[in-house]
């Protein structure tokens, strides 16, 4: 009897364990899945720019309004008088 329970937990682990392992790896826990595709999740652009990005992120299919604040948050914080580090030796 007991090698029977042992039998039907292995052929129920490898069952379980592929859609365990895909449902995991499908999951988004990364700390910039407000930027994700799709529409802006709610108060991750600042208000005076929100037009903007979605404006901006409209024009291209490939290139969406998250896309695009997440590209802003990454390089000035959403600072407008930020400058590059890249061009102040000009």
């Amino acid at each position: 009897m007991k090698s029977t329970g042992t039998l039907v937990a292995a052929v129920l682990a490898l069952i379980l364990a592929p859609i365990i392992m895909i449902a995991v790896l499908l999951e988004d826990t990364s700390p910039s899945s407000d930027f994700s595709q799709g529409s802006l999740a709610t108060g991750t652009v600042p208000p005076e720019f929100e037009a903007w990005v979605i404006e901006a992120g409209s024009m291209c299919a490939e290139v969406s309004p998250p896309l695009i604040a997440a590209q802003i948050e990454q390089e000035s914080g959403w600072n407008p008088a930020a400058v590059s580090h890249a061009v102040t030796r000009l």
